[in-house]
């Protein structure tokens, strides 16, 4: 069984009731290392679940903003979370749109290959930077902590590699090499 948003979100709402807003942000915030999802997966997520009473939700009034909707998981809620997880498979699916970029790096212009490289790097530095202040907060659970530090392992073998791998980018069109 695969992950499906409908799951982090009942996930999410188990730590505690949330807005739609607040779970974009909570996923940012925490799945982002390995999950994602975006508003138009999430409220329509919601909705299913909402309609499966799995989550209920109530309108919270704000003064000179919209209301809003604050979402809490119910007990079947709890239940299906719980028989969710334990019928998932232990394989990973890597997606990456960084990969199939450098899968047809021959393909593309001069010193794009080597800027592409740089801004992973780039980007997988400040993921690890990141990762590192969650990992030092006091708050987290077992299987919080267990998957922030997987993600700096990770991370931190990718940084490796594209550093070493930055010094074999060409700067003309033709891709990488394999030296």
């Amino acid at each position: 069984m695969t992950i499906h948003v409908s799951t982090l979100c009942l996930g999410a709402l188990s730590l505690g009731e949330a807005s739609g807003y607040e779970l974009k942000k909570f996923f940012e915030e925490t799945f982002a290392h390995f999950h994602s999802a975006s508003f138009g997966s999430i409220y329509p997520a919601l909705s299913h679940l909402e309609r499966d009473g799995l989550v209920t939700h109530r309108v919270e009034e704000q003064t000179h903003r919209p209301a809003r909707k604050i979402y809490t998981l119910t007990a079947n809620g709890r239940q299906r979370l719980a028989q969710t997880l334990d019928e998932v498979e232990t394989g990973e699916q890597l997606r990456s749109d960084f990969l199939v970029q450098m899968f047809f790096a021959h393909l593309l212009p001069a010193g794009r290959v080597a800027a592409a490289v740089s801004g992973r790097l780039a980007a997988t530095e400040a993921q690890i930077a990141y990762l590192e202040q969650v990992e030092a907060r006091a708050d987290l659970l077992p299987g919080m902590r267990f998957t922030v530090r997987y993600g700096l392992a990770v991370n931190r073998a990718k940084r490796d590699f594209l550093r070493s791998a930055e010094a074999h980018v060409p700067d003309t069109a033709g891709g990488c090499t394999d030296e």
